[in-house]
């Protein structure tokens, strides 16, 4: 048994909550969770194409600095029909995959679609490459040559009406970026 008398022997009241009390503390926090949850998942939706455009660059930058370092040309492949993208690399003539980490087949998530966006600047050296179609198969590619040039269309990545983001290079000499659009 529990005294509830202090050193003088008086007594005093416990203290603490009362299981009705922690059930109204919990019930508003879950009202409160319930109210914040469908703008919060429109928010995680909303960043699906913005991560996807993220790894996409990443995987360009490797591609460029690979370029530059080793003195070939790089390609980073994209299927818009099955929506995965790759890296190559040029030797010799023929482009194959590179035998490390970075030469596996990435896709992209699920309700992330890619597309490319003309520019009508292909008359460049190399854009004609860039947006050209391989006759065997619809794969489209950004090339980065060992000069630190690229040759490169925009790409667009989007998801829901509200989320598309393109990764396009200004200048043959400049770095991709990633542009949000409206």
């Amino acid at each position: 048994m529990i005294s509830t008398t202090g050193r003088s022997g008086e007594s005093r009241p416990m203290s603490g909550f009362t299981l009705i009390e922690l059930a109204l503390v919990m019930a508003i926090a879950c009202l409160m969770m319930a109210a914040a949850a469908p703008s919060l998942s429109r928010f995680l939706s909303g960043r699906k194409s913005a991560n996807a455009a993220a790894q996409l660059l990443a995987l360009a930058d490797y591609a460029r600095a690979r370029a530059a370092g080793e003195g070939i040309t790089c390609r980073l492949n994209i299927d818009e029909s099955r929506q995965i993208y790759w890296i190559t690399e040029g030797h010799a003539g023929a482009f194959a995959q590179p035998g490390n980490e970075y030469g596996s087949v990435f896709s992209l998530p699920a309700g992330v679609r890619v597309s490319w966006k003309q520019t009508g600047a292909a008359g460049q050296e190399g854009k004609k490459a860039a947006a050209g179609k391989r006759a065997e198969e619809a794969v489209k590619y950004l090339e980065f040559f060992a000069d630190g040039r690229i040759a490169a269309e925009p790409v667009l990545l989007s998801g829901s009406a509200s989320d598309c983001v393109e990764i396009l290079c200004r200048s043959e000499t400049e770095p991709l970026e990633i542009v949000a659009q409206p």
